[in-house]
């Protein structure tokens, strides 16, 4: 899988699951050829745009994306952070 880069700060576009990977609060789907991926929301964004700052000393590598996905004509990252999935606008 290629690297992206760690430039999320600030980001609000984020999926929210609970530790068994359950959506918390689902909005829309994502394209069927994704299957198996949960559904996207855009919920707490304040307390996950605090966790990415929190992360910011890029001691993080590409090996937590565990999926990239298209969705609402975004692509989005998902990874993994402090327990939490996110799923992270890719920087351009």
């Amino acid at each position: 899988m290629t690297e992206i880069k760690e430039s999320h700060k600030g980001t609000i576009g984020v999926l929210l699951v609970d530790n068994l990977g359950l959506p918390i609060e689902s909005q829309g789907n994502f394209d069927k050829n994704l299957s198996g991926i949960v559904s996207s929301i855009m919920k707490n964004a304040a307390r996950l745009e605090k966790i990415l700052n929190q992360s910011g000393d890029h001691r993080g590598s590409s090996a937590d994306i565990t999926a990239k996905v298209y969705f609402n004509n975004e692509n989005l990252v998902i990874r993994h952070k402090q327990g939490l999935t996110l799923a992270v606008r890719q920087a351009n």
